[in-house]
């Protein structure tokens, strides 16, 4: 009878561990996901949440999604263990390897993805958490009317529909090729719908791992026009376009013979007057051009693209400028040829001086 009752109490015991076990992963939110980062599809995270304590053990749970219609699940991951931190609040972060570099410092995840979401699906599409038995427990689907698959589930939702899904692509978002769709409730909160629980991150995303460590997503490298030596026009970032030996313009984009000799826009100096035009008409009017020199000053009111009296190109015109016109003179240097007439003779001193009195304006 003894051996009864203990068989009894030990089978009762393992259906509440059993119990306990199966109800620890239940209360969970996809809090944050990224499909892409800087045009790269194959750079994806998703971060889940703990709604409340002890939802750590969540090994045989996965993460599946579809297509625009609900269909073809693909299983980007699933646990194959508990993660360490039950503590309410904390997140759950899976990735893709192509992302780990794409974060500062770089990402070390709870778990690699065995798949990324298909990009065929990032237009529209959907996410779901779930048991091993396909229970759903949150859903996350997106590209408004585009996506007509379910957007059922239990637990996490009060009326267990999370739909209208949120109404733009998963990726891009719109603010930019850092960003991630965010779930905007805090780690207590039901999902309502898709369509007004997500936004995406104002900025470059942060995601954590289950040991609370931070990691930001890299934003992409300014770009801008690379002319290179052979006067080809690219757009590339200001250090690939160091490295191609080119001329950066931040932001420019590259336009028809924008990089030929006669195409080069910049300063182009009539005497001390100072226009922007391309180098090819400059030169037909018989002015100067100064290659990428703007026709500004500095803080210091120093003229500089066709100030000639200012030689130093320091402070404006000043005293110091005659003494460096005079050091150039009398070595020779062409600098100092400032009538253009017959080399440097005792005339361009006079010409100097005439501009330098003349100042600049």
């Amino acid at each position: 009878m003894r051996s009864m009752f203990a068989w009894c109490l030990g089978c009762a015991v393992l259906v509440l561990v059993q119990a306990r076990a199966d109800a620890a992963f239940h209360l969970m939110q996809i809090e944050q996901v990224i499909a892409g980062v800087n045009g790269d599809v194959t750079a994806q995270a998703i971060m889940l949440r703990q709604r409340s304590f002890g939802q750590n053990i969540v090994s045989g749970t996965r993460i599946r999604a579809w297509d625009a219609n609900g269909l073809n699940p693909v299983t980007v991951h699933t646990f194959v263990g508990n993660v360490a931190n039950p503590a309410a609040g904390s997140r759950i972060l899976v990735c893709t390897s192509a992302f780990i570099a794409q974060t500062t410092p770089a990402c070390v995840p709870d778990g690699i993805m065995s798949t990324p979401i298909p990009a065929s699906y990032l237009a529209a599409g959907r996410l779901t958490f779930e048991d091993s038995f396909g229970t759903i427990y949150w859903s996350l689907a997106w590209g408004g009317a585009n996506y007509v698959g379910p957007n059922n589930g239990t637990t996490n939702d009060m009326n267990g529909n999370y739909g209208p899904p949120y109404p733009f692509p998963l990726h891009p978002l719109t603010t930019g090729g850092a960003a991630a769709l965010q779930f905007q409730g805090p780690f207590t909160a039901f999902s309502t719908s898709n369509d007004v629980d997500y936004l995406p991150t104002a900025g470059p995303a942060v995601f954590f791992n289950n040991a609370g460590t931070m990691f930001t997503v890299n934003s992409a490298p300014a770009t801008g026009r690379c002319c290179t030596p052979d006067e080809n026009c690219q757009v590339l970032t200001l250090a690939d376009c160091t490295l191609a030996g080119g001329t950066w313009t931040e932001a420019a984009a590259c336009a028809p013979g924008v990089c030929e000799a006669g195409g080069q826009v910049g300063a182009c100096c009539n005497g001390q007057v100072c226009t922007i035009t391309t180098r090819a008409l400059c030169e037909a009017d018989g002015h100067v051009f100064e290659g990428s020199a703007a026709c500004t000053v500095d803080g210091a009111n120093n003229f500089v693209a066709c100030c000639r009296a200012n030689f130093d190109g320091v402070g404006g015109v000043q005293v110091t400028d005659i003494f460096a016109f005079l050091a150039a003179w009398f070595a020779g240097d062409s600098s100092s040829d400032i009538d253009g007439v017959g080399g440097v003779q005792v005339a361009d001193i006079f010409a100097f001086l005439s501009l330098w009195f003349a100042g600049c304006s």
